[in-house]
């Protein structure tokens, strides 16, 4: 009988035993519970109330060298609480929703690079070997970090050709406590997550039109704006932008 080669990579190192077997690296059991309510006010108005956990799974970073944050991670696990409201009016014309959320999240996973990348020698470089190191970026547990927020948005059916509409979002997602990676000062509790601009928003006008064109019966023409505040990113904050599609 034939036998088929095999191999193991280790991603990092130290996870298979003098057996060559690979050791758990994390065991972790939860449930995850939701639990909604609603209630139709009217046939064109609905309220609800929505409460939910989730979580993202723990996991090995790839590290290399002697970084200074760990190689594994655990998982973090969010609390969601909103409620909302969806709205017909104007006889089925005007569309309106608006939901308000609160989020709560603990051991909060963030990307970060490892100080380890920082020359030996230099301010707030860690003591040899943990100097020096190929600059990486790995998930670190952060701790416990927040995100409320509204959200509204609006459809109106102005003719029977155009159509408007515009949504927002107000956003307040922030650490709910400091944060110390590396020797330098912490990161201060109510600083802002990244990619979390404190508001965002877009407005639309569409005009539909019927057409004959190789076998399409209708067309449009969108203008359609965009904007946002600035966000924590690695390289550029968020900006506006318009553009103008036709199909």
């Amino acid at each position: 009988m034939l036998h088929q080669p095999f191999y193991y990579a280790e991603l990092p190192g130290g996870n298979i035993d003098d057996e060559g077997i690979t050791t758990p690296t994390s065991d972790e059991n939860d449930g995850v519970p939701k639990l909604s309510v609603s209630w139709n006010v009217t046939d064109n108005n609905l309220v609800y109330a929505l409460y939910s956990e989730g979580f993202r799974p723990g996991g090995t970073n790839r590290n290399r060298g002697e970084p200074v944050l760990p190689n594994q991670y655990d998982s973090d696990k969010l609390e969601n609480f909103e409620i909302g409201t969806k709205n017909t009016l104007a006889n089925g014309r005007v569309r309106l929703n608006a939901t308000y959320f609160d989020m709560q999240w603990k051991d909060y996973q963030l990307e970060v690079v490892d100080p380890s990348n920082i020359p030996c020698g230099e301010v707030n470089a860690f003591p040899e070997p943990n100097c020096g190191q190929p600059w990486q970026k790995v998930v670190f547990n952060v701790g416990n970090a927040s995100s409320k927020g509204l959200e509204v948005q609006f459809d109106w059916a102005a003719s029977e050709r155009i159509t408007l509409g515009a949504n927002a979002t107000w956003l307040d997602a922030k650490l709910d406590e400091d944060v110390s990676i590396g020797e330098g000062d912490p990161v201060p509790a109510g600083s802002r997550l990244p990619l979390s601009p404190e508001f965002k928003g877009a407005f639309y006008a569409q005009y539909d039109w019927p057409v004959s064109w190789f076998g399409a019966n209708n067309a449009w023409l969108r203008l359609q704006w965009r904007s946002a505040t600035s966000a924590l990113v690695l390289i550029t904050t968020a900006g506006t932008c318009s553009s103008i599609s036709i199909t």
